[in-house]
C-alpha cells in the first residue's frame, strides 16, 4: 500500500485536472518530493493514478514517429484511447522490429501513465491461446498467424503492414472529447508537416 498522501481531483483548483497533473510533474526534484504523488479519482473508488517514480520522458527513439507513419494519426488516437480504457490491442506484422517498435511507441505516448496489464511485444506462435484471456493486453503477433486471430471478437487488431486498425462491432471506444480531439489532431498534423 502506498503510504503517500492522496489528493482527490475534486479538490483541485479551477484549472483542469490535466494541467494540474502536468504542473506536478514539472516541479523541481525538491518540490516534487513535497508534492502529492498519488491522485484518486474520487467518489469512493479504488482506482488510483500515480505519477511515475522517474519523471523523465521515456526513451522511445523513433518508435512513436514510426507508429504514426504506419497507422496514421486517427488510428493511433483510437489505439491510445483503447489502451487507456483497458481494451485488448493486438499488433500484426511480418517484421518483429515493427511489432516491438509499435508496442513501445504506444506505451511511450501514454506517459506519464504506466500500462499495468499484459504487455508482450512478440508473442510466440505456441502461446496464441493467451489472446483469449479476459484481461486487457497489448500484444504483438507475427502476421503469419493472422488466420488464428480472425475469431477474436473482443480484440482491436492493428495491421502494421497494411496500415489498418480493425475494431470489432461489439466494442465501443470513447475518443478524446471535443475540442481536445480536434486540437490534438491539428497539433499532430503540424508535427507531421514539419518532418
Amino acid at each position: 500500500i502506498d503510504e503517500s498522501p492522496v489528493c482527490s481531483l475534486d479538490k483541485v483548483p479551477q484549472s483542469p485536472a490535466c494541467d494540474w497533473l502536468l504542473a506536478c510533474l514539472q516541479r523541481g526534484p525538491e518540490q516534487r518530493e513535497d508534492s502529492l504523488r498519488t491522485i484518486t479519482l474520487g467518489a469512493g473508488d479504488r482506482q488510483v493514478i500515480q505519477t511515475p517514480i522517474n519523471d523523465s520522458l521515456p526513451v522511445s527513439g523513433s518508435s512513436v514517429a514510426q507508429l504514426f507513419r504506419q497507422l496514421g494519426i486517427v488510428n493511433v488516437l483510437y489505439l491510445f484511447c483503447a489502451a487507456l480504457t483497458e481494451h485488448k490491442i493486438l499488433f500484426l506484422s511480418s517484421s518483429y522490429q515493427r511489432l516491438t517498435d509499435a508496442c513501445r511507441g504506444l506505451l511511450a505516448i501514454m506517459f506519464p501513465l504506466q500500462y499495468s496489464f499484459t504487455y508482450v511485444p512478440i508473442l510466440p506462435g505456441k502461446l496464441l491461446e493467451v489472446l483469449s484471456t479476459p484481461t486487457p493486453f497489448i500484444i504483438g503477433v507475427n502476421s503469419f498467424f493472422r488466420s488464428e486471430t480472425q475469431e477474436l471478437l473482443d480484440v482491436i487488431i492493428a495491421d502494421l503492414d497494411g496500415g489498418t486498425v480493425t475494431i470489432p462491432e461489439c466494442l465501443h471506444i470513447s475518443l478524446l472529447p471535443e475540442p481536445l480531439l480536434q486540437q490534438t489532431q491539428t497539433a499532430l498534423s503540424m508535427v507531421r508537416a514539419t518532418n
